[in-house]
């Protein structure tokens, strides 16, 4: 997460994220009708860490963003809960 050019991707929905979020993640809503278009306008090459609220939509997005190209995704295992509890 601290490693630079890492691009933090937030996948839940605004009513989740206006709870907070991670600083300098970009919010995209995995349960939006445009979830996957929004992902196509993303940079394929560059590195991503991609969390929800437990780790199972973003473990659903990073397989979707794997089979659509992109080369470099990760899942914040646990996602922004164990995150928050741990800082």
């Amino acid at each position: 997460m601290t490693e630079e050019g890492v691009i933090i991707l937030d996948v839940r929905t605004p009513g989740e994220t206006a709870d907070g979020i991670i600083e300098g993640a970009q919010e995209l809503d995995f349960r939006a009708d445009d979830f996957r278009e929004q992902l196509s306008s993303l940079d394929k090459e560059a590195k991503y860490l991609v969390y929800c609220r437990g780790g199972g939509r973003s473990a659903s997005a990073c397989s979707m963003m794997k089979e659509m190209g992109f080369e470099d995704v990760s899942n914040l295992v646990g996602g922004y809960q164990r995150w928050q509890a741990k800082h």
